[in-house]
């Protein structure tokens, strides 16, 4: 078992939320919400409405609308069935093969099954399997001594018995070790290693669960997989696809410095700004053509030349200067925003057709839930992104002008995620974010080298890429010509979220 579980751990990964670090010291508030917090039973009432809360799953569990969408989430069905067979150790692998399948998925089959990725969010709480490593259940019987730091709720086995106390509580060594760190907070260490990786897989799996706004994944997942109908790919002109690989792969090699300026690791970090100047200027170099699109990308790479060289700036004199390092991390952050608007205009290599959601998949309960979660999901990620693209913003506006910036590309059409329509896709990118995001931590270092391994094939693809690209273009001259816009428009975009599941609540 001990084996699945550091196979879990190794495969962990895909795909940028940023988090700050400091949110990482433990409280001993935390470690007793983590292991003790109880659902208080203490009358009957209260006993009958959990009773009837469970009665109310088992029937939803039996209608034709849920078995259709059970039967729809493919490669997760083992993880909410009854359990495969061969008990513990086939629920890892189960696990395991949820998350190594989706984090690793195609281009092409992210866009055909969005919502496999909240599969694998729902897989990522196994990797919280040692809770009775700590702690210890028990039945309190009256007379009985009390145990140090136990809580209790009232229970009944059947109406012929009476009423006894189930409880739990800490196990001996780890009550020691919390009493210890009670009396000195900052010294984390005498938790234990075991303890402190427990604690700290919590606390992600936790802040997923608030940022996301619902730990409902199983249904968010199921209505994003149902609206998508078909993925074909887009046909764009080669220098139009071209800009889009650059602009990922800049993208891509920001995220490399952020993660290495949160860790402090200042080793290679040369090199990949090196890696950034040389892919912005690889953009600036293209030759333009008539198409309307290619014309606005090219103006938009002139508009964020500033923000660029305040990037490259900064990043290189972060060593030992915590002002330039929050400088750089700031200014980072505002050029992923800028980056990312650019993208929005830029069609991807596949197209999603999408539809409402058929009534036979979802009942009217089903749609009410799925209205509130997009609606939480929408307002949690607009409320996050906009908190940090604005102290971003007004941190380095002493450098650049951000909000002439934003007012030039909004002026190409070029808007912020915030300002965009909430689609499948976004959905499924707050959830890879998050995962990225919050696997990028001293928790995960092992799912994190696997995480680095995979951004550098992504980079190697884009490069592949982008040679094959500049050799149709070098080989065929009508390919510098205008692709229709009409084309382009018709196929690119998508209905929001909201609009699809409103439509079918009619």
């Amino acid at each position: 078992m001990k084996k699945i579980v550091i196979i879990i751990l190794f495969i962990i990964v895909n795909t940028n939320f940023s988090l700050a670090k400091n949110d990482q010291k433990i409280t001993v508030k935390e470690i007793e919400d983590i292991f003790l917090k109880y659902e208080y039973s203490t009358t009957e009432e209260m006993m009958i409405s959990f009773e009837k809360e469970l009665e109310i799953i088992r029937d939803k569990e039996n209608k034709e609308s849920y078995k259709k969408r059970f039967r729809n989430r493919g490669i997760a069905k083992c993880r909410y069935s009854d359990g495969p067979a061969g008990g513990n150790d086939a629920w890892l692998q189960c696990n395991a093969k949820i998350i190594r399948a989706v984090l690793t998925y195609s281009e092409k089959n992210k866009k055909r099954r969005p919502g496999d990725i909240f599969y694998a969010l729902d897989a990522m709480s196994i990797v919280s399997n040692d809770y009775f490593k700590f702690v210890k259940m028990f039945t309190y019987n009256k007379g009985d001594k009390p145990v140090p730091s136990m809580v209790c709720r009232k229970r009944k086995i059947s109406k012929y018995e009476p009423r006894t106390l189930s409880c739990r509580a800490f196990k001996r060594s780890t009550y020691k070790k919390i009493e210890k760190f009670k009396k000195d907070p900052s010294d984390e260490k005498v938790l234990g290693h075991a303890l402190i990786k427990y604690i700290k897989n919590q606390k992600m799996i936790n802040k997923i669960k608030e940022e996301i706004g619902t730990d409902n994944y199983a249904l968010l997942g199921d209505m994003l997989n149902a609206v998508v109908v078909d993925v074909e790919k887009n046909n764009i002109s080669p220098g139009l696809l071209k800009r889009r690989v650059l602009l990922k792969k800049y993208s891509l090699i920001l995220l490399s410095i952020q993660n290495k300026l949160d860790e402090e690791n200042y080793k290679s970090i040369d090199k990949d700004i090196s890696k950034l100047s040389k892919t912005y200027e690889s953009l600036r170099a293209l030759t333009t053509n008539p198409n309307s699109i290619v014309k606005n990308v090219d103006k938009a790479v002139n508009i964020i030349f500033d923000t660029n060289k305040l990037v490259i700036i900064s990043a290189l004199n972060t060593k030992d200067n915590e002002e330039e390092k929050l400088l750089a991390k700031s200014s980072i952050t505002f050029m992923e925003s800028l980056i990312d608007s650019i993208l929005s205009t830029i069609p991807e290599k596949y197209f999603v057709k999408t539809k409402e959601l058929s009534p036979e998949w979802f009942e009217d309960y089903d749609l009410a839930e799925l209205e509130v979660i997009v609606n939480n999901l929408i307002k949690k990620s607009n409320e996050i992104k906009s908190a940090e693209l604005i102290k971003s913003m007004d941190l380095i506006n002493k450098s650049i002008n951000t909000s002439n910036i934003v007012k030039m590309l909004d002026s190409l059409g070029m808007k912020n995620r915030i300002s965009r329509t909430f689609t499948q896709n976004t959905a499924a990118e707050i959830a890879t974010q998050q995962i990225r995001a919050n696997l990028d931590r001293d928790i995960l270092k092992s799912a994190k080298k696997i995480l680095e391994n995979i951004d550098k094939n992504d980079l190697s693809d884009l490069t592949k890429q982008a040679s094959n690209i500049a050799s149709e273009i070098s080989s065929d001259p009508s390919f510098k010509a205008s692709v229709s816009n009409n084309v382009v428009d018709r196929k690119f975009g998508g209905q929001g979220l909201k609009t699809l599941i409103a439509a079918s609540r009619r």
